[in-house]
């Protein structure tokens, strides 16, 4: 189609390399350059468009060129002149999405879980992960590639090439929640009421943070790496620095979803 001979044009465009590091787009000015990559970045995303040059991965990087683009990208997918690539897998738990690749914890089995690894831009599977034994789970990743899977009263960690189990984390009883902060360390939810702060590097356990009466089902990281926790307990935690800071209520039943906008909204359900 049309649209489809378009955008490889444009994804051929901006992944081609540029001769000397050169910005053949020098002499626009910044509101026609804004333009061009609202028009380029739906199509191609905005990690390719970043590589180009180091104007485009300055501009690309601004959070209102970022909310074009994908309005752009969502505008299309809405209208219909784009089909979206799905998936299908049984009772997802989680899907995380770093960098080139998408990471689908999902349900295979009354008792078994898997981690699926996929190309973010075709959707081909990369590599399947090794199966774990949970009724339900959490996986994040770290900048490092890191990814870290719960698997009933652990945390495995295994590296995000080859999926190789790297270590285990022990210590807790049923874990539900996981996310990594900034800093390089790894907080871990278990229905034992703590959060266990790791060491992302080493493995080791920094500190415990307790104060849940019931089990901690769901976490989120925020600005300077404030720290937000769910429970079964129907109340938010918000802690800075493994320190107790506010007790938010209002839920009338468990937290078992958090997350946190660019803006520092949190949202829980």
């Amino acid at each position: 189609s049309e649209i489809a001979t378009v955008e490889a044009e444009l994804k051929a465009a901006v992944e081609a390399p540029v001769a000397n590091g050169d910005d053949p787009t020098a002499w626009l000015p910044n509101e026609l350059m804004i333009m061009v990559l609202v028009l380029v970045g739906w199509a191609a995303g905005c990690d390719p468009c970043a590589r180009v040059c180091q104007r485009w991965d300055t501009m690309v990087k601004i959070p209102t060129v970022q909310m074009q683009i994908w309005a752009r990208r969502w505008d299309v997918y809405e209208t219909g002149r784009r089909k979206p690539q799905t998936i299908t897998c049984k009772y997802i738990y989680r899907l995380v999405i770093q960098g080139d690749r998408v990471y689908v914890f999902s349900k295979v089995h009354p008792k078994y879980h898997r981690t699926v690894v996929y190309n973010r831009r075709d959707m081909t599977i990369k590599r399947t992960l090794a199966t774990g034994i949970s009724w339900s789970g959490d996986i994040t990743v770290d900048d490092a590639g890191m990814v870290y899977t719960s698997d009933v009263n652990d945390v495995e960690v295994r590296s995000g090439d080859d999926g190789q189990l790297v270590r285990t984390l022990t210590g807790h009883s049923n874990v539900h929640a996981l996310v990594v902060d900034a800093a390089g360390r790894l907080y871990s939810g278990a229905t034992d009421k703590i959060i266990r702060v790791w060491s992302c590097s080493t493995g080791a356990c920094i500190t415990t943070m307790r104060g849940h009466t019931d089990a901690v089902r769901s976490l989120a990281v925020g600005a300077n790496n404030v720290l937000f926790s769910g429970s079964k307990d129907k109340t938010i935690r918000m802690w800075s620095d493994h320190a107790h800071v506010q007790t938010l209520c209002g839920h009338t039943g468990t937290v078992v979803s958090l997350a946190v906008g660019k803006d520092g909204t949190l949202v829980s359900g």
